[in-house]
């Protein structure tokens, strides 16, 4: 999973980081301004989940969610906020948050939250058409026979299935299946689309890949 944190605060960022690797969690970016945070949205790509500390962003924030909301409907946000009232929560979650944590924060209560989106994201059976996809299982069914793809191969194949008819670059899928993207040549990445499409797009005569021309692929199963 791939993590945003956007907190100005630098003692807080750490704590956020301490809880976060304290459940398992270490691929997060950080980012300590709104601007900075804004482009890891718009350009970087879609996180799982981006945790933002919006006391310090008054009222850039709430056109922060809106336009996130607009063109990545994906990424889960979680605010955190010293704002008491019950109004300002509502008004979050409506702009487009998915969460909402009051500050002095209580880290067992922020760590049992992300522990709900773990579990939602690793849990949630995907169905689509005849393909059903069981990400805590790790396998891969279609028209109810087991494919067999593994590994970094499922991840990449879950990976796109859950961003459907997105071109999605080769940098983007490294920095957020692999763990030292930098170290990785983007080569592994064909080598899996490669082991894709032989166990499911040859097996069963279905196009789940499409490669789009130096722009990266995109999950196009089913072909309309």
């Amino acid at each position: 999973m791939r993590f945003l944190i956007i907190e100005p605060d630098k003692k807080l960022m750490e704590e956020i980081k301490s809880a976060l690797l304290s459940l398992g969690i270490s691929k997060f970016e950080e980012s300590y301004s709104l601007k900075d945070g804004k482009y890891c949205l718009e350009v970087r790509g879609e996180y799982d989940l981006a945790i933002i500390d919006s006391d310090h962003f008054y009222p850039a924030i709430y056109t922060l969610l809106s336009s996130t909301r607009l063109h990545d409907p994906f990424t889960k946000i979680l605010i955190l906020s010293s704002n008491q009232s019950v109004e300002e929560e509502i008004k979050m979650l409506k702009m487009g948050a998915d969460d909402y944590l009051r500050k002095p924060i209580n880290w067992e209560l922020f760590k049992a939250k992300i522990n709900v989106h773990l579990r939602r994201w690793e849990g949630d059976t995907l169905r689509i058409k005849d393909l059903v996809i069981k990400p805590k299982e790790e396998k891969v069914y279609f028209k109810g026979e087991e494919v067999g793809l593994k590994g970094k191969a499922f991840e990449l194949f879950l990976y796109l299935a859950r961003h459907p008819n997105q071109v999605i670059t080769k940098e983007r899928l490294l920095h957020s299946l692999w763990e030292d993207p930098d170290l990785v040549s983007q080569n592994v990445i064909e080598v899996n689309i490669n082991t894709i499409r032989k166990k499911v797009d040859k097996r069963f005569k279905i196009a789940t890949i499409e490669t789009i021309r130096r722009r990266g692929y995109k999950f196009c199963y089913p072909k309309e």
